[in-house]
Parts: C-alpha cells; sequence; structure tokens
C-alpha cells in the first residue's frame, strides 16, 4: 500500500483489494498468531478505507474460503491437533477468488466474503 497510495493520491483515485481470511473472525486453538494477525489485518484495511476516502481512494477486503491451492501442505503446525485442513484441493478455484477480488474493485464495497458462511 505504502508504494501506490503516492501515485492514486497523484491520479486522484485508485482501489486497493486486501486479501484477508474467514480466520480474522474466529478462535482457533493452536492458529493464535495466524487468526490474529488476520484480525488485525481487518482493523487495519477498515482504517486505511476511512482515512483514505478523502482521496477517493478505495480500500475493500476479500475473504476466500479454502481455496484449491498448497496452502494447506506448505503451512506450519500440526493438522491432527485441529484446524484446518491440509487438503485444500477441494477449495474455490483461483479463478472464483479473483472474480472476487475483480467484483470489489468494480464496486467498492469495505468487504467481499466468498461464502456467507464466513461472515
Amino acid at each position: 500500500m505504502q508504494a501506490v497510495i503516492p501515485i492514486m493520491r497523484a491520479q486522484k483515485s485508485g482501489a486497493i483489494v486486501n486479501i484477508n481470511s474467514g480466520t480474522a473472525f474466529m478462535v482457533m486453538p493452536d492458529y493464535r498468531g495466524y487468526s490474529s494477525s488476520k484480525r488485525a489485518f481487518l482493523s487495519f484495511s477498515l482504517t486505511a478505507r476511512a482515512e483514505l476516502e478523502k482521496d477517493n481512494i478505495i480500500v475493500s477486503e476479500v475473504y476466500p474460503s479454502v481455496t484449491a491451492t498448497n496452502f494447506g501442505k506448505n503451512r506450519m503446525g500440526n493438522p491432527a491437533s485441529g484446524g484446518p485442513t491440509a487438503d485444500y484441493a477441494a477449495g474455490d478455484t483461483p479463478e472464483f477468488v479473483a472474480g472476487l477480488i475483480l467484483t470489489a474493485i468494480e464496486e467498492g464495497a469495505a468487504q467481499y466474503f466468498a461464502h456467507d458462511r464466513l461472515r
């Protein structure tokens, strides 16, 4: 954001879409660092939205669900102790998530959720 805000201010508009996680709204044992950082990111994004509104810069957040990537295989931690699955193959496609990002850019609301259950 630091790199693009001066450019957006100079052009008098812009859209920033931050990708967050539904864990921002969850209490997840063994994932306290991850989920608490996502909760902080939520506050960061909403604060940036309020601060940058006067510059016609829209800040939105997208909350994907499990996305079909290698994230689960590459993460640290022990899936047997609870928490997210390591198999993300059945998750939403990256194209689906890209569609949410495009919608956020076009519409400019504060938050977009991949699925209602994440709200």
